[in-house]
């Protein structure tokens, strides 16, 4: 028999899986084998095990990825951490978009305004918090 249980650690709910059962849950269920080993095959399939208050398991699927600019505005990464994010996709959109403008324009094929243009869209497309 395996136990999962839910107990207060450091004031903050925890739940997890036993062999021995312990005084200090405040709630826990009795799964068999066969269940622990299908919830443990499932996370193994990309699905997330979650627990009801009763200390219950499940399978969910997981939570879909948030953007960095969600994660900034839900305040999960700072300003400096989300523009050096935007640092980064800018430098690959140069990369990809501009060097070879800026190699025209060093040789005298291409007006340099063309390439300053293409700078300052990556810039509004990739804009950076104040």
């Amino acid at each position: 028999m395996i136990y999962v249980f839910k107990r207060i650690e450091n004031d903050m709910e925890q739940y997890g899986f036993a062999l021995e059962q312990s005084n200090d849950w405040l709630a826990y269920q009795k799964i068999t084998e066969e269940e622990h080993m299908r919830l443990f095959k499932g996370q193994s399939e990309g699905k997330s095990i979650k627990f009801k208050n009763d200390a219950t398991p499940y399978l969910a699927d997981p939570e879909p990825q948030k953007t960095e600019k969600e994660q900034y505005d839900a305040g999960l990464i700072s300003k400096e951490e989300y523009n050096a994010y935007i640092d980064r996709q800018r430098q690959t959109a140069y990369r990809q978009e501009t060097d070879q403008l800026g190699m025209q324009v060093m040789r005298g094929e291409l007006d340099k305004s063309k390439w300053l243009a293409k700078i300052n869209e990556i810039k509004r497309r990739y804009p950076k918090e104040e």
